[in-house]
């Protein structure tokens, strides 16, 4: 076996790791009254800034809201669903 054999095998696993599917920068608004939950399926997510999620789902994952995960924290889990508070970024990378 070779190493493009094993790209190959592991090309999927590639395309994910390097955001290769798309990713989605979520950057909540300023007031209160903007803030909405994102939902769809994601692999992963990046805090970009410090983050308090008041909704926070993932597929088998026993997840913490009302915690505060630390800016340039990675969450590798099948995510269906967050919000965060106001002035919050991150980015989830799509399946």
């Amino acid at each position: 076996m070779n190493t493009n054999d094993l790209y190959y095998l592991n090309k999927d696993n590639h395309e994910k790791s390097t955001g290769g599917k798309g990713v989605k920068i979520h950057i909540e608004p300023e007031t209160p009254s903007g803030i909405t939950a994102i939902s769809g399926t994601y692999y992963a997510i990046h805090f970009l800034t410090d983050c308090t999620p008041t909704a926070f789902t993932a597929t088998n994952s026993e997840l913490s809201t009302n915690v505060t995960y630390p800016s340039g924290t990675v969450i590798y889990c099948d995510v269906t669903q967050i919000q965060c508070t106001a002035d919050q970024a991150f980015i989830l990378y799509k399946c």
